[in-house]
């Protein structure tokens, strides 16, 4: 997710911008994967707590945050 709003980003209007980053920092691609990685993982993680919960609970849960 966060890759791929940086590498849409670079490819819009701040397309020079964005390569000068990269060219600046080159490990800056690498940590962003890396980092989007880590958030995907963090995502499946909360689904699965989510799917975990019992009726009562995601009940709850739909009230609070619909």
């Amino acid at each position: 997710l966060i890759y791929r709003f940086f590498e849409k980003w670079k490819q819009s209007k701040l397309n020079k911008f964005g390569k000068d980053m990269l060219k600046d920092n080159p490990s800056l691609e690498k940590n962003l994967r890396a980092m989007d990685a880590s958030f995907g993982k963090f995502e499946k993680e909360l689904q699965k707590r989510k799917d975990n919960l019992s009726p009562e609970q995601k009940k709850l849960l739909k009230k609070r945050h619909g």
